[in-house]
């Protein structure tokens, strides 16, 4: 197969299976409770938390597969299909880490931790949901 079509029926795949809507949501929500924390570091920390969860549940979420019982049976492999859905958690963990980098002078001096808490979080709920559909499970996120 000619390596260009091969990647435009990978973009392709990756628009039409993973839920962009619900990642550029989760992107501004990510921005707006980290700028929150950042103003106010002392009361609204755990906040910082919440937004860890948030990342986690969204990537797992883009794991999904809704028509699984027709998808499954395709001739793409479930790893192909899975490394389209990928560029979402992607996303998200770019995000998260130029939020931290943008803001740092006002979180704690901890920068490395921080980003890796979240990228971290975004990478096992995305493995996580990952493994399940591997044994199974249509919606695992």
């Amino acid at each position: 197969m000619n390596p260009k079509l091969a990647m435009r029926a990978f973009a392709s795949y990756s628009r039409a299976a993973t839920p962009w809507g619900l990642s550029a949501t989760t992107a501004v929500l990510v921005i707006a409770l980290v700028s929150i924390v950042a103003r106010w570091p002392d009361a609204m920390w755990p906040l910082h938390g919440a937004t860890i969860g948030l990342l986690a549940g969204v990537s797992a979420w883009s794991v999904d597969e809704r028509c699984s019982a027709i998808v499954d049976l395709a001739p793409r492999p479930m790893w192909w299909r899975t490394a389209a859905r990928a560029p979402a958690a992607l996303f998200l963990i770019a995000v998260w880490a130029a939020m931290h980098l943008s803001l740092r002078d006002r979180l704690p001096d901890h920068l490395g931790v921080l980003v890796l808490q979240g990228a971290s979080a975004a990478l096992a709920g995305f493995v996580a949901a990952t493994w399940q559909r591997t044994h199974g499970s249509a919606e695992p996120g």
